[in-house]
């Protein structure tokens, strides 16, 4: 029993440390849900972001066995298991996160009219950058200069 209560303590703790890769995840899932007021068209559903993330070379293999013996699709390669390896929890975070968001972009890209992409790509750096430094966006609206006084 204690191995048992040993082992999920263990599990909590590094399941914590990735907490940063979803809360980009649900930002990035909630850009491509947003798409949908500018186009009906664009709806993206939970079990194609979900495959998108998830994702890997062996999934890819299964369903593309002959496309692979003639040419080179390892764009298709979309999951976070091929996001770089690394030495430190937080630097394999950062590198998930880029991953995924670069990954996403470019298969969301492949379904948008041009004239919607790079207001995708807006989209998506806004809401990034809003995670990131809200109380820039707050300050915004404040003058934070004194006016001089008579």
């Amino acid at each position: 029993m204690i191995v048992a209560e040993k082992t999920e303590k263990d599990i909590d703790e590094t399941r914590s440390l990735y907490i940063p890769v979803s809360v980009r995840t649900q930002i990035l899932f909630f850009c491509t849900t947003d798409l949908a007021n500018v186009d009906p068209m664009y709806q993206y559903s939970l079990e194609w972001f979900i495959n998108l993330f998830l994702s890997g070379a062996s999934y890819i293999l299964k369903s593309c066995q002959l496309i692979l013996l003639f040419c080179e699709v390892t764009d298709w390669f979309s999951g976070i298991a091929n996001a770089e390896r690394a030495e430190s929890v937080p630097q394999r975070i950062e590198n998930i996160n880029n991953y995924f968001t670069y990954s996403l972009y470019i298969n969301v890209c492949r379904s948008l009219f041009e004239k919607h992409k790079l207001m995708f790509a807006f989209l998506l750096a806004i809401r990034l950058v809003f995670d990131n430094f809200p109380s820039f966006f707050i300050s915004l609206g404040i003058n934070q200069h004194k006016l001089p006084e008579s």
